[in-house]
């Protein structure tokens, strides 16, 4: 009992010691985290969500994981989309751990909010865990504070945060790093293990994540291992093969479904291949944003040459104060060798994300190859990351270079007052750099029409259109309200056959193309037959989310529900009166 007290007594130490320490650097990041992404914090209640990019697919992630838990389906595959085929879902990047996460939030609070927490989470984890790693290297904690800031608020992450928010989630790769690091410098072998499971978590993450961090820590074992002569040593390869032992155990059963069929596997890299047209436009480096209305005045007719690019993509803008800082690092004496080490990674990202040919002020130059094109011509899993996303692995090298310039800036001043005051004004000058606007987020609301049908007590499959890319993120949506199958879906990442049985059915395939219908086809004879199947495969309702597109399939169709968002049809009605099967 005794022991049992002085470990808590020892832990109640250490916790309050490492408040009192880092106390200032934490409320700093929660009023930046609270200001940048105004109004998030103060929408965490009521139905405003961020609803661009893949939102609506991440929501559908948190239903399915539950569906997933209560039911037993295969970990890897769903038959609530593309039924009744199913889809295989070794491919889809679903972000485990935010998602475990956000669900069991959501048990409490709801899931509409527990999204909207993890995304401030994320804006503050990230920057303090970056924070941690600096501090550690710079010992300098003004100078750390800024290389979190610059990790976590830059444009392009809370771009990400907005629209792909399982690569926003970036905490767990410099908490990786300084384990690894620490680990290696200071002789402490249980870290390996700490390095390797925060490196499976990354992985667990995202699978985009994962590939940068395993770039960053690579290019950092190498140079312990060469520039440091790890390789002279014993415990260096003690404590890799425990860093990859333990990494390699729990990134076994996230890695296996994807690469067990190579055939699939290459057929969704082939089919999501886009590495010329997805670089970054260098001009878009040292330009601010277009949606950064504080400078666009400024600079208004240099954002405008990128501004199509940046309209797909996040802008990749790295900010002056942290270029400088950067730049000044490279001209200090002390902490030399890590300062290099640092700028190389970031030199190593800034090519990779410059694509393989450079594109600079909206133009294309496919005359000037860059070094990625090598990467990309000769090995496949380069292909499936399109280039501006390595911007992503940009950040931390920059965070931690700016820190090391900015150490230097801090030193050279005499007084309290001078420090603060250079604060305050790079504080102002890099957030107003890094603004991008207020967080986009937009009221939510649903048809009740979709409850309807979840209180519905008979089993029944819905046909949504109309089909498509774009539309079929909204349907997964309203699965989350309404519970039934679906005949189509969307995952980032395709399987080859994902469309069979669309494709199989004529009537489906005449509305997933889009035809209009022409009762001259010969094929309309076989309408009734279409009909027919969909019916004994489940097939129930169809939901037209767009009133104009389809109307001349549905005349004569008794509408069951309507509003101005959709009409309900029902299938065995569209058996009796399809304009063209009497004819």
């Amino acid at each position: 009992m005794r022991l049992d007290s002085a470990r808590i007594k020892a832990a109640g130490e250490h916790i309050g010691n490492w408040l009192r320490r880092d106390r200032g650097a934490i409320f700093a990041y929660l009023l930046a985290t609270a200001a940048m992404s105004y109004p998030l914090l103060f929408s965490l209640g009521g139905n405003l969500m961020p609803v661009g990019g893949d939102a609506f697919m991440k929501l559908w992630d948190v239903w399915w994981l539950e569906r997933l838990v209560t039911t037993g389906q295969p970990f890897y595959y769903t038959q609530d989309l593309f039924y009744p085929m199913g889809l295989d879902l070794s491919f889809h990047p679903t972000s485990w751990t935010v998602t475990a996460a956000t669900w069991f939030l959501a048990q409490w609070i709801g899931i509409f909010s527990a999204y909207k927490v993890m995304i401030v989470i994320a804006i503050f984890s990230s920057a303090y865990c970056a924070y941690l790693l600096a501090l550690w290297l710079t010992k300098n904690r003004l100078a750390a504070w800024f290389g979190g800031a610059i990790y976590s608020f830059s444009p392009y992450h809370f771009a990400d945060l907005r629209g792909h928010p399982d690569l926003a989630h970036l905490a767990f790769i410099p908490l990786a790093v300084l384990c690894l690091l620490v680990g290696l410098r200071q002789r402490r072998l249980w870290m390996a293990l700490i390095a390797g499971v925060l490196l499976g978590l990354v992985a667990w993450t995202g699978l985009y994540l994962f590939g940068f961090a395993v770039i960053t820590l690579g290019v950092l074992l190498l140079y312990e291992c060469l520039v440091e002569r790890g390789w002279r040593r014993k415990y260096f390869w003690q404590f890799s093969v425990l860093f990859v032992s333990v990494a390699a155990l729990l990134l076994l059963p996230r890695l296996a479904p994807v690469f067990d069929d190579r055939a699939d596997l290459s057929f969704v890299i082939e089919n999501k291949f886009a590495a010329y047209e997805t670089q970054a436009d260098l001009l878009s480096y040292f330009v601010p944003p277009p949606a950064n209305s504080l400078l666009t005045p400024f600079f208004g007719q240099w954002s405008s040459k990128f501004a199509e690019s940046v309209a797909v993509y996040p802008s990749p803008y790295l900010g002056w104060v942290a270029l400088l800082a950067c730049l000044s690092a490279l001209f200090l004496r002390k902490d030399r060798k890590a300062i290099w080490l640092w700028a190389a990674l970031a030199a190593l990202f800034l090519v990779l994300s410059l694509g393989p040919s450079l594109r600079l002020a909206g133009r294309v130059y496919p005359q000037v190859p860059l070094p990625a094109e090598l990467l990309i011509s000769n090995v496949q899993i380069f292909r499936s990351v399109r280039p501006i996303l390595f911007h992503i692995g940009l950040l931390l090298p920059l965070g931690m270079l700016a820190s090391f310039g900015l150490k230097g800036w801090f030193q050279r001043l005499n007084s309290k007052p001078q420090i603060s005051a250079v604060v305050v004004l790079l504080s102002a000058v890099l957030f107003a750099e890094y603004w991008i606007g207020p967080f986009g987020l937009s009221p939510l609301e649903t048809s009740p029409i979709y409850q309807q049908i979840a209180e519905d007590q008979n089993e029944f499959a819905i046909i949504d259109l109309p089909m498509g890319y774009s539309p079929s993120k909204y349907y997964l949506l309203l699965q989350t309200i309404h519970g039934r199958p679906i005949v189509e879906g969307m995952s980032s990442r395709m399987p080859p056959n994902a469309f069979d049985y669309i494709d199989s059915n004529l009537l489906l395939g005449l509305w997933r193309a889009e035809e209009p219908l022409d009762c001259t086809d010969f094929r309309m004879r076989d309408m009734a037959q279409a009909i027919n199947a969909l019916r004994a495969d489940g097939f129930a309702y169809i939901l037209l989310h767009d009133p104009e597109l389809f109307t001349d399939y549905f005349q004569g169709v008794p509408v069951t529900a309507e509003d101005q968002s959709v009409k309900v049809y029902s299938l065995a009605d569209l058996g009796d009166f399809f304009p063209c099967i009497n004819r």
